[in-house]
């Protein structure tokens, strides 16, 4: 997947398979402000007081949208330009779909 980045309240690190038959996207949000660590991916709403601390994630395949309600995101490397980072998830939406994430890697702009 080619990633894009998105930074306004939180950061958004996007990942398409645009060009695939597979209709798949991973989002990874977190605040603005990053730094390296391991931080735990939470399935909490985003508030005006959670903002500088909230990590989640989230997978679209199809129509089908899954939340992460456990898992975590390593932010590995960080530069001038990019982030790089790892990430495992999983959640089970209001449909009972239930998907694991393991092992995603990421490298985006910053």
């Amino acid at each position: 997947m080619d990633p894009a980045t998105i930074t306004s309240d939180r950061k958004l690190i996007l990942g398409d398979n645009q060009g695939s038959s597979d209709n798949g996207k991973i989002s990874l949000w977190m605040p603005a402000d990053i730094e390296t660590g391991t931080f735990t991916i939470t399935d909490a709403t985003s508030t005006a007081s959670n903002l500088e601390t909230l990590y989640s994630a989230d997978i679209w395949m199809d129509d089908e949208v899954i939340d992460a309600s456990t898992g975590a995101l390593v932010i590995t490397e960080l530069d001038d330009e990019y982030v790089k980072g790892t990430f495992s998830f999983s959640g089970t939406n209001d449909e009972g779909t239930s998907v694991t994430v393991t092992n995603g890697t990421f490298r985006a702009y910053r």
